[in-house]
């Protein structure tokens, strides 16, 4: 106690043997519980005037020492486990608040002009990779990297990876995070999926195209719920273009949630870029196996039927599983590839507004062969 300025000190150390002698000589009152170690046992002997014998203590038990010593006992309550999940922000949740909205701005301040070039490329769903990225852009792939790099690192872009069948390098494909949609509505007055849907083809509508796949499949007509189609072998969704990213999304996961995997029948190459992209997120944030087929329609009367681009999403949610991979990738490289790897998915996952229990991280592969995809 400090007299003079009417003040008490609580002190808790888990090594009292390293405690302060003069701190100790003025402490009126000690709890000392459950110690391990033989030199702090020695010194609460001392401390307590007991016997070395009594100080193996149980669960919810100290001594206390004031004018004399006592033993005593806390209950232990037990309280009913609850799991907390952090939610990620939906670009609603960013645009509503402030203090994020602030925040994105000045994460955005410092993007120059082909920085916002890739952002809007990716947001617009022009671009989904490397290769489409060069030649909407024009910029060259160094250039690309660096970019995506400093968009990764500011939070607006997230991607998964991609392989395709046989030998090649893997490929990432990019969507915008919800830091990454609210920094383009700040810039260019909208969101990105709502500027792509204006520009949908106004030549073909939603219940022509699902006339026509229907007509191939020869599915007779009828009402199919939730869904657009229902075939023999599971559900097929028409995409025009005009659905948000949201509205995609929610498609993907009521497919994936009630038929194990989701199957797309889109207007053009945007909206079968859009539609990746989501099905990138969806298997990003939920960790989920599933496969996706897409085709566009064009493709799809032209070759009577024709066959559906295959991916099949993966997500490694245990440490076994990820040391099982990343050992395999050791042994498949000769220079130290994997190491990068693995900081570039710590990165990620770092970047992102959550507490991370179980560090995961999502492989997207696929191959390509004729046109379809599949898992090596």
């Amino acid at each position: 106690m400090i007299r003079s300025l009417c003040e008490g000190i609580i002190s808790i150390t888990q090594m009292p043997s390293e405690f302060s002698k003069d701190a100790l000589a003025n402490t009126n009152t000690f709890f000392v519980m459950k110690l391990v170690h033989k030199d702090d046992k020695l010194l609460a002997c001392n401390l307590l005037g007991l016997n070395y014998k009594y100080m193996s203590l149980e669960k919810g038990t100290a001594f206390m020492k004031t004018d004399g010593v006592c033993l005593i006992k806390v209950p232990l309550v037990e309280k009913e486990h609850v799991e907390i999940k952090k939610q990620r922000p939906s670009r609603e949740d960013v645009a509503a608040c402030a203090v994020r909205r602030n925040d994105v701005k000045e994460r955005a301040e410092d993007l120059s002009e082909k920085e916002w070039l890739v952002l809007k490329s990716i947001g617009e769903s022009l671009a989904y990779n490397n290769s489409t990225l060069q030649k909407v852009t024009r910029l060259s792939n160094d250039e690309i990297k660096k970019i995506i790099g400093r968009l990764v690192e500011k939070g607006f872009v997230r991607y998964a990876y991609a392989k395709k069948k046989g030998v090649g390098r893997k490929q990432k494909i990019y969507f915008l995070f919800s830091y990454g949609e609210e920094a383009y509505r700040q810039k260019f007055g909208e969101y990105p999926d709502i500027v792509r849907a204006k520009r949908k083809r106004k030549d073909v509508t939603h219940e022509e195209i699902k006339r026509k796949v229907m007509d191939v499949l020869g599915i007779p007509d009828g009402r199919f719920g939730r869904f657009d189609i229902i075939a023999e072998d599971g559900p097929i969704e028409i995409e025009t273009g005009s659905n948000r990213n949201d509205q995609i999304y929610e498609n993907i996961k009521k497919s994936v949630e009630e038929f194990g995997f989701a199957r797309f029948v889109v207007v053009d190459e945007v909206t079968y870029n859009a539609v990746l992209q989501q099905a990138a997120k969806y298997s990003f944030e939920s960790g989920k196996e599933f496969k996706i087929n897409i085709i566009t329609i064009k493709e799809f009367i032209e070759k009577v039927c024709g066959k559906f681009t295959y991916f099949r999403f993966i997500s490694f949610t245990s440490w076994k599983q990820w040391e099982l991979y990343n050992s395999k990738w050791m042994c498949r490289s000769k220079h130290m590839r994997s190491i990068s790897y693995s900081k570039c998915v710590a990165k990620e996952l770092a970047l992102f507004d959550c507490i991370v229990l179980i560090m995961y991280q999502q492989i997207f592969k696929t191959s390509y062969d004729h046109g379809y995809f599949d898992l090596d």
